[in-house]
């Protein structure tokens, strides 16, 4: 993962947990309450979309919530589905 490898990507399902290892920081960026970066307490910290979303003021009344993206340090994307709020 920390060469950003991505030949071992598989595909997320519902109730995965992604650990990024090392992250320091987790931004949300878009419609959302109050963009921004996050700083995660230690690099064993588990930190869900649902709990960034809350840090980050939710999602604003312009977002579009089927079109989330997780988007990782060497730029590749995956798309999250969020319930519906």
């Amino acid at each position: 993962m920390e060469t950003g490898n991505t030949s071992n990507n598989i595909v997320l399902q519902p109730g995965d947990i992604v650990t990024v290892p090392h992250a320091g920081i987790v931004y949300a960026l878009g419609a959302v309450g109050r963009p921004g970066g996050f700083v995660m307490a230690n690099d064993r910290s588990q930190l869900s979309t649902m709990k960034i979303l809350a840090l980050a003021g939710g999602l604003s009344k312009t977002a579009k919530s089927s079109h989330a993206v997780i988007v990782r340090k060497d730029g590749q994307g995956i798309n999250v589905k969020l319930p519906s709020i």
